[in-house]
């Protein structure tokens, strides 16, 4: 019996996780789908920068690495 309550308390903290992940996945798109235009033009120029500096590092890194 103890042995049942265990196992239920371990599942449990894996389904909060993965609820909490996938309810902040549906938020973000709908979010981004109903946001203005104003808004979404400020985010992806946001997203274009960051991919920006993601992509440089990798290539400093890259250059480290030789």
């Amino acid at each position: 019996m103890a042995e049942q309550d265990e196992n239920s308390e371990k599942g449990g903290g894996g389904k909060l996780l993965a609820g909490l992940i996938i309810g902040g996945a549906i938020a973000s798109v709908l979010g981004l789908k109903f946001a203005p235009k104003k808004t979404k033009k400020i985010l992806k120029k946001k997203a274009k920068q960051m991919l920006e500096k993601i992509e440089n590092k990798i290539h400093e890194l890259e250059e480290n690495e030789e």
